[in-house]
Order: C-alpha cells, then sequence, then structure tokens
C-alpha cells in the first residue's frame, strides 16, 4: 500500500482556502513597490557599452561608468548616470551578451523611474537575433509564474532596449528584449527581512516556501539550483522564517536554451538527459503539506495561463510562446492526476 494518502481527504478545501487567501493577500501587500517594479508595462531603456570591457574588466568591484537613457532612443532627454558590471558565471563566458549589474547614485535616481533603487540586474539575450530574444521572454515568464504561487519573489520589469556595441571606433546598434531584476538587498528591504549569508540545510528552511520553491522548479524542468548551497537560490530571513527564493531559470526546460545542460542531480534516483525533462529534487515532507501546496498550484493555474497570454505579443517566434505554453501545460497535466502526482514527486522526495 501507498505511504501517500489519495484521494483528498475532507477536510482540505477549507484548509487550503484559508491559505490561498492568506497567500493572495501577502502578495497584494508585498506588491506595493517602486516606481521601477510598479508597472508590467515595458520600459523603454538605451545604453552603450564595449561587450570587451564588460567582459574583462569588471568584477563585484569594477564597475564601467555609462549613461542610461530611458525613453524612445538616446535623443531623449531623460538619463541617468549609472556605473554597471558583468554578472553571472555561465552566461558570462557562453553568452555575447552577459546579464549586467547597474548601480545607481542615490541623488542622480531621485524623480526618475529608478528612484529608490541602488542597484538593478539587466538580463539580455545570450546572443544577438530574435531567437534569443524569445528565451529572454521564456525565462521572463518563469520569474511571472512564481509570482502566483510565492508571497516572496524577485520582482521583474520588460525592457525594450537599444544597445549600442562599441567596438573601437565603430559601434553597432540592436533593439531587442531585455527584463530589470530586482537586487537581492532590495528584496530584503522590500519584505522588511535581511539576506542570510550561510548556508541552511533545507529541512531548517520554511517547510511551506520551500514546497513552493521545489515544485515550481519542477514545473520549469529546471535543476540548476540548489537550496541546500544557495546555487541560483538566495537565503532570507523573513517573517521570522527562513525563506529560499530562486533566481536564474536559463538552463530550465521552460526556457530550453541551446546551451542548457542537465545539472546537479547527483544523489537523485532519478535519470534525465534532456532540459526539458522533470525531476523533483525536493526533500521529504509531511505530504499533507505537499498536498496543500499542489492544490495551492492548482488554484493558481489561471493566474498562471493569464501571464503567458500577456506575454504572448512580445514574442518573434509565435510558435517559442506556443511550446512555453504546452512545457507548462504538461505539468498541470501531472498535477491534477493524484496517480502522476505521486509517482512524480511525492516518491521522488529525498530523505
Amino acid at each position: 500500500m501507498s505511504r501517500f494518502l489519495f484521494p483528498f481527504v475532507s477536510w482540505l478545501p477549507s484548509l487550503a482556502l484559508s491559505v490561498f487567501s492568506s497567500t493572495a493577500f501577502s502578495q497584494e501587500v508585498q506588491t506595493a513597490a517602486s516606481p521601477l517594479f510598479g508597472s508590467e508595462e515595458p520600459l523603454a531603456l538605451s545604453m552603450s557599452a564595449s561587450i570587451r570591457e564588460l567582459k574583462g574588466d569588471t568584477n563585484d568591484s569594477t564597475y564601467l561608468h555609462a549613461t542610461l537613457y530611458y525613453g524612445p532612443g538616446e535623443d531623449a532627454s531623460d538619463s541617468v548616470a549609472i556605473r554597471m558590471r558583468a554578472r553571472g558565471h555561465a552566461r558570462r563566458d557562453i553568452c555575447f551578451y552577459p546579464p549586467l549589474a547597474l548601480r545607481f547614485s542615490e541623488g542622480d535616481v531621485q524623480g526618475t523611474p529608478f528612484e529608490g533603487q541602488k542597484e538593478v540586474k539587466l538580463v539580455l539575450p545570450c546572443q544577438p537575433g530574435p531567437p534569443y530574444e524569445d528565451l529572454v521572454l521564456r525565462e521572463l515568464l518563469a520569474y511571472r509564474l512564481f509570482e502566483q504561487v510565492s508571497p516572496y519573489y524577485y520582482q521583474t520589469r520588460p525592457v525594450q532596449l537599444e544597445f549600442t556595441e562599441v567596438r573601437g571606433n565603430r559601434e553597432r546598434k540592436r533593439q531587442y528584449w531585455a527584463f530589470l531584476l530586482e537586487d537581492h538587498s532590495a528584496l530584503a528591504n522590500r519584505l522588511n527581512g535581511r539576506r542570510v549569508r550561510r548556508n541552511v540545510p533545507p529541512q531548517m528552511q520554511d517547510a511551506a516556501a520551500g514546497i513552493r520553491d521545489n515544485l515550481f522548479q519542477f514545473m520549469i524542468g529546471n535543476t540548476d539550483f540548489s537550496m541546500r548551497m544557495q546555487h541560483n537560490q538566495r537565503l532570507f530571513y523573513i517573517d521570522e522564517t527562513y525563506v529560499s527564493l530562486p533566481y536564474d531559470f536559463d538552463m530550465s526546460g521552460l526556457v530550453n536554451a541551446p546551451y542548457a545542460a542537465v545539472s546537479n542531480i547527483q544523489n537523485l534516483d532519478a535519470n534525465i538527459t534532456e532540459v526539458t525533462e522533470r525531476v523533483y529534487k525536493g526533500y521529504f515532507r509531511d505530504t499533507i503539506l505537499m498536498e496543500q501546496v499542489r492544490q495551492e498550484f492548482l488554484a493558481a493555474r489561471p493566474r498562471m495561463e493569464k501571464c503567458i497570454a500577456d506575454l504572448e505579443p512580445y514574442f518573434n517566434d509565435r510558435l517559442q510562446w506556443q511550446e512555453a505554453r504546452e512545457y507548462i501545460k504538461s505539468f498541470f497535466d501531472i498535477l491534477e492526476s493524484d496517480r502522476q502526482f505521486e509517482r512524480r514527486i511525492l516518491e521522488h522526495m529525498r530523505n
């Protein structure tokens, strides 16, 4: 006989309703955001930089000085001085455009969309060309989907970016989609929490938040993370509990980038070779709580489907959008089936 209890027991709907209500209320409170992240409308930005200098001459303490224009092109009158550096590890080596960290001075951003921000991340397409723009949108979608199931998340803002690449005396101008990502410190301040700069075992972190994180990672087909070692995760102390929050989803099956590879699957009892395959990486949790979070995801499905629909007009290739939509649908096919939920998720919880 299975150790997991199905179908639902009689008390679950009322319990789940109270959980959904509190989560929705928390999300409403927590999204009282800055001018930058208070809107989901695309923000037009333009900037110039040498990719060679960004990759070779910047690090955590060394930045390049630049000007960021916000408005329709560099002829716009609105601009702000910034310092910027390349960030990340894999993408910095693999991609032509590395993800960037943009840093502001408080006096320069007053009265601008960046007021209140000290630093933001700018996620660019890995390579020039429309296919990679669509992959950026698929990664943006992952962040938007996580918002629907967690009261704690990184805020984002889509960007219509005009990037002028400087090569000596030559310049090459390109326009493409990108997105801004909230900085770790800004998230901690927004949530009245603090960032924890040490590893805390997943079993000592908030149980419900951990399940949401792992089930979300299963949904997007991501293995390139570790809650134990804080790889593509950041740990915060919020509301008197430890909460690990995910970021960087370019290696996921939802994004399905050409360079993506399965990683961090040691000690798992399932063998996968493609990023579009799914494996659950969460540690063992009480099955009642697992069922509770399952119901949260099922209740969030209409909101997630709206997120997917809202991004459709931004895609260059509608097939890319359809592929992302179908990938999320295949997750809900698993989640809606008691048998599949048990076999694909509950039976793979780690001890």
